[in-house]
């Protein structure tokens, strides 16, 4: 391997590493302590924010790959660990690992739960809304027989008005 590509190499662990004490919840400090001083913690702050920086960077679903493949690596670890600290050490890193997915569960399950019925109502009130229209619009032509032309009318009027309730009340995606 050329050293071009072990600088690369070595950066690359170096983000990674950066991005599994981040995701474990460690301080800065404590970052650079695991990191054996390779890193001062103001420049674990400013490097893992720059990693962090895009908006839709990491998804969610990605957030909980990330921490998988940590806790995967820690039981690997933990396999293959003789000594009682080490185990321990293992222990409680995957402790908090499980916690993390959990309350990631926890509150992932809740936004889905408030976005379905904010959506189910939202939804309800767009095709009342259509209904009502569609309604007002018929009756408007006075005409027991409608048209082809003014029903089509009618529902394109309706459809506007609950596609526009819809798009004022619908929940965003979280974020």
């Amino acid at each position: 391997m050329s050293d071009g590509l072990a600088l690369i190499d070595r950066a690359n662990d170096l983000d990674a590493a950066l991005l599994d004490a981040a995701t474990l919840g460690l301080s800065p400090e404590e970052t650079s302590r695991r990191l054996d001083g390779v890193i001062t913690p103001a420049r674990v702050i400013t490097r893992t924010r720059a990693l962090l920086a895009g908006d839709d960077w990491v998804s969610d679903i990605e957030q909980e790959r990330l921490l998988i493949r940590i806790l995967r690596e820690r039981v690997i670890e933990l396999q293959g660990a003789h000594d009682l600290d080490s185990i321990k050490a293992q222990g409680v890193i995957i402790a908090r690992l499980l916690d993390q997915l959990n309350r990631r569960s926890a509150a992932l399950d809740s936004v889905h739960v408030r976005i379905t019925a904010q959506l189910g109502s939202t939804l309800a009130r767009a095709v009342s809304t259509f209904g009502k229209l569609l309604r007002s619009e018929l009756e408007a032509t006075a005409s027991v027989s409608a048209s082809a032309q003014q029903w089509d009318d009618a529902t394109l009027v309706a459809l506007a008005a609950a596609r526009d309730t819809f798009d004022i009340e619908s929940p965003a995606a979280p974020a």
